[in-house]
């Protein structure tokens, strides 16, 4: 479950930290994922986040990490004893910077100390500043006194996902371990071309990486948490909260990506492809898993029949709402 603490700022430009629940155990750790949607600010060159946490827990200053879209950035956490505040940064030197319109994750380790007993805490947000790509701007940033939920207890070990099709788009806010799950397979789209997505098989996928997992329809599996993922990237977008979609991006339809010309809401815990990811303006294109497998699955648009839903669920029974047909938009009315 997601809390969403909306950040304002003089001129009405919003940005929006989507702000998890967390689980943790006594003496346990826990990786916490913050994702920034900033549909206003096109890009910018640092981000600072004060957090407050409550008496038996810290943050692990050498955790941090950020990732917009398929790019790592540098984070830096800082604490200070005077204010007892964290001071949580994305700093970008390198001359590639962060976009706002595409959104960033912040992740950093909590831990949490053998002498807290079980039940509920809350840690704070204090306030945010975004610096402009000019270096010479910056705009504060104050939540209206966000906070979001520790629960310590039994920590849990694995995520339970229930697979809606064959083939479908995921995105945790947990790190995921595939290794010992035989009846699925897990992808991400390291590369898109005109005509296909390049798919690369992986076994761990980080927090807040879009990827796909093929199964069966209907399929129940519960998949382990990861020691350690590493710097896997994707070229899928990952949302952990229902997000609303321009046009122009591509979704999965059954075993291909289309393309939705109007807007719409991706479903949580789904992923996309950036429609200016394909520059030949496909309405439809299927998979490459190139020399990998040497199998090529790359396909035009098919006539089937069948009938998906937005967010990529096939549907027996559509009622009024809008749909997806052999690659076509449909309404019904």
């Amino acid at each position: 479950m997601f809390v969403i603490a909306s950040l304002f700022i003089s001129n009405a430009i919003s940005a929006q930290l989507n702000i998890p629940d967390v689980n943790i155990a006594p003496g346990g750790s826990a990786k916490v994922s913050l994702e920034l949607n900033d549909e206003a600010i096109t890009t910018y060159l640092q981000m600072t986040l004060y957090v407050a946490v409550p008496e038996g827990f810290t943050i692990d200053t050498t955790s941090g990490a950020v990732t917009e879209r398929t790019t790592q950035h540098g984070a830096d956490i800082v604490y200070n004893e005077d204010t007892n505040l964290y001071n949580l940064s994305i700093t970008n030197s390198s001359g590639v910077y962060i976009s706002g319109t595409s959104g960033a994750i912040y992740t950093f380790t909590l831990k949490c100390e053998e002498s807290v007993t079980n039940g509920e805490y809350g840690i704070s947000l204090k306030d945010a500043t975004l610096v402009y790509k000019s270096g010479s701007r910056s705009k504060k940033l104050t939540p209206e006194d966000a906070t979001f939920k520790i629960t310590v207890g039994a920590a849990a070990t694995a995520e339970d996902i229930t697979l809606a099709n064959e083939w479908n788009t995921y995105c945790s806010t947990n790190d995921l371990d595939f290794s010992s799950i035989e009846s699925v397979e897990a992808y991400v789209v390291s590369d898109v071309t005109a005509t296909s997505a390049k798919l690369e098989a992986v076994t761990v996928v980080p927090a807040g990486v879009g990827f796909l997992i093929k199964g069966t329809a209907e399929q129940k599996i519960s998949v382990p948490f990861a020691e350690s993922a590493g710097s896997v990237t994707s070229k899928l977008v990952g949302v952990t909260e229902d997000t609303p979609l321009d046009g122009g991006n591509y979704v999965l339809s059954g075993d291909q990506f289309v393309l939705c010309n109007e807007a719409g809401t991706l479903p949580a815990h789904k992923a996309y492809l950036p429609g200016g990811l394909v520059t030949s303006g496909a309405k439809a294109f299927g998979f490459d898993f190139g020399d990998a497998t040497g199998i090529n699955e790359a396909k035009a648009a098919k006539a089937d029949g069948a009938i998906y839903s937005i967010s990529g669920v096939r549907v027996a029974q559509p009622q009024k709402g809008v749909y997806i047909m052999n690659g076509r938009k449909v309404i019904v009315k």
